[in-house]
């Protein structure tokens, strides 16, 4: 399947655009640890602010700490939060908005737990603009495709109205090993 459409328009302006059937949420750290299998240090989203779960749709968010050792090496004069890592942000959103659409809520239940996945491909990456340390960003994902087997989403990286990074992923669901 093409995704120029979608990556054409998330070039240049957000793909969370809020309807009537938005929901604002209130989904911390230490509830998104129980939906997707991410920890410190390499968990990196904060919080989730708002959920569309008929159109597909989450905004979340991130603060880059400016002491984050990566800052170290990317660059040391210049500073620049890596690409990867803003992918990696996309990502993890559009685990936790698959996970809530599969669940059919807006909500993280005290029993829920992560499920088993790996990153599959990465269809498209576009970095348009820096990412610095200090900066509040938000993080938005788009479910394009969904079976039982794979998810494929589209997500930003965002300051303001300004698009820092957006991608396109696909994300594999493995089977649990049997005990």
């Amino acid at each position: 399947m093409s995704y120029d459409k979608i990556i054409r328009r998330g070039r240049r302006r957000s793909l969370f655009t809020p309807t009537e059937t938005t929901l604002e949420v209130s989904i911390d750290q230490e509830q998104i640890k129980q939906i997707i299998p991410h920890r410190d240090p390499f968990l990196l989203v904060d919080g989730i602010e708002r959920v569309d779960l008929e159109a597909g749709t989450m905004r979340g968010f991130r603060n880059i700490d400016p002491n984050d050792p990566v800052f170290a090496g990317h660059f040391p004069d210049y500073p620049v939060y890596p690409g990867t890592l803003q992918m990696e942000m996309i990502g993890q959103l559009s685990l936790c908005l698959d996970f809530l659409i599969s669940a059919g809520r807006a909500e993280v239940k005290p029993d829920d737990k992560p499920r088993n996945l790996r990153l599959l491909k990465l269809h498209h990456a576009l970095f348009v603009s820096e990412v610095r340390p200090g900066d509040r960003v938000t993080i938005t994902s788009q479910l394009l495709e969904q079976d039982s087997y794979c998810v494929i989403c589209a997500g930003q990286v965002m300051k303001g109205d300004s698009v820092c990074s957006m991608g396109v992923m696909e994300v594999f669901m493995m089977e649990d090993e049997e005990e």
